[in-house]
């Protein structure tokens, strides 16, 4: 098969609505990251969007060059992605930058950094599909071992920067890909009951300020009194207030009163709902948030149309963590999740994560324009 061979009648399998979902996504996102940031930087009000721009830039083109490419390139390569990923997750632990609230995670690329942890969450549903392919293979307890192998080397080296939320999303794309694949639901079970065996050995394992996010989230009414704890907790409070305050309407663009006058920390990247949602009220965050599940419901559509299971579990990987992410992103912000720091895809300020969605949400395109409705029109 010549995977580099286009055929312009593929355009007109593509996903449309997904695309314009997309390209919706990305310029609201554009003017809440500019009405968010424009004050963070003294004599910069374009030093966030310039550089989220430039993000978006490579991104679509990623975007494009892999809707272009025929997916199925991607189980040949499948053990050099492994390695690629798992390379880079070891190079970040001794070249990374550590960010504002703990965590190594990042490797300064001049005007960007690459959070390696954001690609390779592409990367695990690239190669998790592969092992997923052999349908036969999943009704036996043997497939276990290699699945939970699979996950269990990436996710250790993203514990160890530390970085819990993206750990998290990991376990996330692999429990909805084995979902779709069809393994075992006892096997399933059995794996989420032995993960919640080794709650209390990984608590011990946890940074204090880990810790502290846990203990804040499951009583904020008793730490946000101590001001020892203010810390953990302001941030949590703001976003309340400025979601609370924008009401039915919101107050305006660039009118958000703990938005800009900088009440909020991280109002650009982990808290642009907070900001969505004060200036454009509940009537505005409610729609992003149902335009945003839209484009999750299309991803499992073109998964459900894939002509192969390859492409079928590529997107169940890609739309679960997309799924995980909203949930737990909007959910922190209000209150009723934890804040572990993961940023909302095509929305918030987060370079790497914009380029790595991008590119996923290319090879998902792929997957549509080449599904079994192109063979029927062909």
């Amino acid at each position: 098969m010549n995977f580099f061979n286009f055929d312009r009648r593929l355009l007109k399998n593509a996903d449309w609505l997904l695309i314009g979902i997309i390209i919706i996504c990305l310029i609201v996102s554009s003017f809440m990251i500019y009405s968010a940031s424009r004050d963070l930087v003294e004599g910069e009000p374009y030093y966030y969007i310039v550089r989220h721009l430039l993000a978006m830039t490579l991104g679509i083109i990623l975007f494009i060059v892999s809707a272009l490419v025929d997916y199925s390139i991607w189980k040949y390569f499948n053990r050099w992605i492994y390695g690629i990923m798992i390379g880079l997750l070891i190079l970040v632990l001794f070249l990374g930058r550590e960010g504002n609230y703990g965590g190594q995670s990042w490797i300064p690329l001049g005007p960007l950094s690459l959070q390696p942890v954001e690609l390779a969450k592409i990367m695990l549903s690239l190669t998790l599909g592969k092992l997923l392919v052999n349908e036969d293979r999943l009704k036996s307890i043997t497939c276990l071992g290699p699945l939970l192998l699979l996950v269990m080397v990436p996710l250790g080296l993203v514990l160890l920067q530390p970085d819990l939320g993206s750990g998290l999303v990991l376990l996330a794309i692999w429990l909805g890909m084995v979902f779709v694949a069809g393994l075992d639901w006892r096997y399933i079970v059995g794996t989420i009951a032995a993960g919640c065996a080794a709650v209390p050995f990984l608590w011990s394992k946890l940074e204090e300020y880990q810790k502290l996010r846990l203990m804040v989230f499951t009583n904020l009414e008793y730490y946000k009194t101590n001001s020892a704890y203010a810390k953990y907790t302001w941030q949590l409070i703001q976003s309340i207030i400025a979601i609370g305050s924008g009401r039915l309407w919101g107050k305006g663009f660039l009118q958000g009163t703990q938005t800009q006058l900088e009440f909020l920390p991280e109002k650009q990247s982990d808290m642009i709902f907070s900001s969505l949602a004060e200036e454009f009220g509940f009537f505005g965050a409610t729609l992003m948030i149902v335009l945003y599940l839209i484009l999750i419901y299309r991803i499992f559509y073109i998964g459900y149309h894939a002509e192969d299971r390859y492409g079928k579990l590529i997107c169940a990987g890609i739309g679960s963590m997309l799924l995980f992410h909203l949930l737990v992103n909007v959910g922190m912000t209000l209150g009723v999740m934890p804040v572990t720091g993961i940023p909302w895809p095509l929305m918030s300020y987060a370079s790497s994560n914009l380029m790595a969605v991008l590119w996923g949400l290319g090879i998902v395109t792929s997957v549509a324009m080449r599904s079994n409705k192109t063979l029927f029109h062909n």
